[in-house]
């Protein structure tokens, strides 16, 4: 048959192939830059512009040991079983510690105890607020003039005692959880949650702030701490869990400004939460069975 036949699949205009770059999933966005030199061109720029993929399947994120520090797998149960070797920004993989992680990226804590917001598929990464931008932790330098750091508020009778810690150590004892409201690249409009300590405290920050704002107890929040986990959906906002007969769902709205930023709060049933955990945990288990 003449080769003419065939279709010359390396020739295809640039905007379709950006168009193909955006619907495949993750296994075939990787299989794609294989395919020849013009489609691994056309990979690489997608992944250059940050473009929004719209596989939304989870994938596991992991360094394997063999591997360069700054080099991750990116594993896709829905692909397969597909793996994929990804090399990432500084600071090295291996070195951060995972905080969070939501629609596609990771919350990570370097080891100035630092948060970043990083996504492994193309590469992106943006800072959030610093550590001391948190409102009980401050920086100062030890007698040796090493950087170290105190954090305010762990013993509750006594607000004013400070406990030291070195940068790389404060990552663990201070971060409990970090929840996203959506995509970063929407920019103001994402909302960084953090959870962290003493016992479950509350700050908020949005991409392009400087520093964290508290949620301090209040009329629109009955509790300032105790919280250990949240979810998020566009109608009630941030749901957040706590030891207690209740959770709160809170809508942060406003702008940074802790003055005029607003809380809306309301309580809904433990009961009616933990009922519809249990029947999807049972259903899971049929399934499985």
């Amino acid at each position: 048959m003449d080769a003419a036949a065939y279709p010359d699949w390396s020739a295809l205009p640039e905007e379709l192939m950006d168009l193909v770059m955006r619907l495949l999933d993750v296994p075939d966005l990787f299989r794609a830059g294989a395919v020849c030199a013009s489609w691994y061109a056309a990979f690489s720029a997608a992944r250059r512009a940050r473009i929004p993929v719209a596989d939304g399947s989870p994938c596991l994120l992991y360094s394997c040991a063999g591997d360069d520090a700054d080099t991750a797998t990116m594993y896709s149960a829905s692909g397969g079983g597909a793996a994929f070797k990804v090399r990432l920004p500084a600071p090295a993989i291996r070195s951060r510690h995972v905080v969070g992680a939501g629609h596609g990226w990771v919350v990570t804590a370097d080891e100035e105890s630092n948060l970043q917001l990083l996504n492994p598929l193309t590469t992106a990464q943006l800072d959030l607020p610093p550590v001391t931008g948190l409102h009980h932790v401050e920086s100062f330098a030890d007698e040796e003039g090493r950087p170290m750091y105190r954090l305010y508020g762990e013993d509750p009778w006594r607000p004013d005692l400070a406990m030291p810690y070195k940068p790389k150590e404060l990552r663990l004892f201070l971060y409990h959880k970090a929840y996203l409201s959506c995509r970063p690249s929407a920019g103001a409009a994402c909302v960084v949650l953090l959870l962290c300590r003493p016992d479950g405290e509350l700050s908020f920050a949005r991409i392009g702030d400087d520093r964290w704002t508290h949620i301090a107890k209040s009329e629109f929040v009955q509790l300032d701490s105790g919280y250990h986990g949240a979810a998020y959906n566009d109608k009630d906002g941030f749901v957040l869990s706590r030891q207690s007969q209740a959770d709160m769902a809170l809508t942060v709205s406003g702008i940074h400004d802790a003055r005029t930023s607003k809380f809306h709060y309301c309580c809904i049933s433990d009961v009616h939460v933990k009922d519809e955990v249990m029947r999807r945990c049972k259903a899971i288990w049929n399934h499985q069975i």
